[in-house]
């Protein structure tokens, strides 16, 4: 069963990761390197799990904030520097996003020009409904193969 939940892992990291991307929330590429670098299947002796994790500010691009910490002025200065506007720029965009935010929230409305998709929030709820029926197939036939060598493993023994 650990092989199916690797091929299960591998499937929804990649797809959280394009999702990000549609919903135009790519920058530094941190976020999507803690969801593809982070996750773990642990087998044990009678049970596999699958365990993702990610970056802590993954939750508020699931589900938008309009709580914002003492550094948020400070963080959108950092962002915008990363996108190329000089120090001057970068502060006045900071403090006027900031002001936004705390208006509209985060994402604000305007920011869904950034977005393939049209949305900016729930990535992970987006993520999974696009593949669950690839997932529960992936574990069906895990599951037919792992049953069916049991089955194989017993039928070949002599009594």
């Amino acid at each position: 069963m650990k092989q199916t939940l690797q091929k299960v892992e591998d499937l929804l990291s990649n797809a959280l990761v394009k999702q990000l991307a549609d919903q135009g929330h790519r920058l530094t590429g941190s976020l999507e390197n803690s969801i593809l670098n982070s996750s773990r299947v642990i087998d044990g002796k009678n049970r596999s799990e699958l365990f993702g994790f990610a970056l802590d500010y993954a939750q508020d691009l699931e589900n938008g904030t309009k709580k914002f910490g003492k550094d948020h002025v400070r963080d959108l200065y950092k962002y915008f520097i990363l996108r190329g506007l000089n120090n001057i720029q970068a502060m006045e965009a900071a403090v006027l996003t900031n002001k936004r935010h705390r208006a509209e929230g985060m994402p604000t409305l305007a920011s869904a020009r950034f977005s393939k998709t049209g949305e900016r929030k729930k990535f992970i709820q987006n993520t999974w409904r696009e593949n669950e029926q690839k997932v529960d197939s992936i574990v069906d036939q895990g599951t037919d193969s792992f049953f069916d060598e049991l089955y194989n493993n017993q039928k070949s023994e002599t009594l």
